[in-house]
């Protein structure tokens, strides 16, 4: 087990066992580069930056200040949300 549980890593898992469960390849939404799914510690330990930097996702939006920007990827997500531009 990871030493702290992370949100992010219970989100992984949701995914990962959701596929187990159906019978499905899990390596499709490991959000983490080298990631085993026989590591449950491993798969509970998923950051949020893991999952922010993940091939396997599709950037739509950003949110800051309660205002939603259309991105296309993690680099202009990251300039809204630090304020600087790209």
């Amino acid at each position: 087990m990871p030493p702290q549980f992370i949100c992010s890593g219970f989100v992984q898992h949701g995914f990962a066992e959701a596929l187990r469960r159906n019978d499905l390849p899990m390596s499709e939404v490991l959000f983490k580069e080298g990631l085993d799914k026989s590591d449950r510690a491993g798969i509970l330990a998923v950051t949020p930056e893991d999952i922010a930097t993940s091939g396997k996702l599709t950037w739509l939006y950003a949110i800051k200040a309660g205002r939603v920007h259309r991105v296309a990827s993690y680099e202009a997500a990251k300039s809204i949300i630090s304020g600087v531009k790209l």
